[in-house]
């Protein structure tokens, strides 16, 4: 339940969290939060651990996966990471292409400056 939950199981989210601030239990690593949940006026008797954030290497694969619109794990939970993601969706591609075109500009440039006509004369 905890671990990927959809917006139609939220009240059953809510409760599993309710159970689990009852029983002390602050171990959320790994929880997936469906929506903002506050612990606004709660004081935890114990550190809380919601784990930690990506590293290096999974964060580059995890935008490489966005890039090429695979939609990977894990989802963005606030309205601003949501825009980020889709704004990496957008300029990611746009990047790439051109990169893309300035290679081979570079290339075509290398080319003519070797004496190679663009496209040789087949005649």
């Amino acid at each position: 339940m905890l671990h990927y939950p959809g917006k139609d199981k939220i009240e059953e989210f809510n409760i599993a969290v309710q159970q689990k601030r009852a029983s002390e239990d602050f171990d959320f690593q790994g929880v997936w939060f469906p929506d903002k949940l506050y612990f606004i006026n709660f004081e935890f008797s114990k550190k809380a651990d919601f784990g930690e954030p990506l590293r290096l290497g999974r964060s580059f694969t995890y935008s490489l996966g966005v890039m090429s619109l695979q939609k990977p794990d894990p989802k963005p939970l606030t309205d601003t990471a949501h825009a980020l993601v889709t704004l990496e969706t957008i300029l990611g591609p746009a990047q790439a292409a051109l990169l893309a075109l300035a290679i081979r500009r570079k290339f075509m440039r290398w080319l003519s400056s070797r004496g190679k006509k663009r496209f040789p004369n087949n005649h």
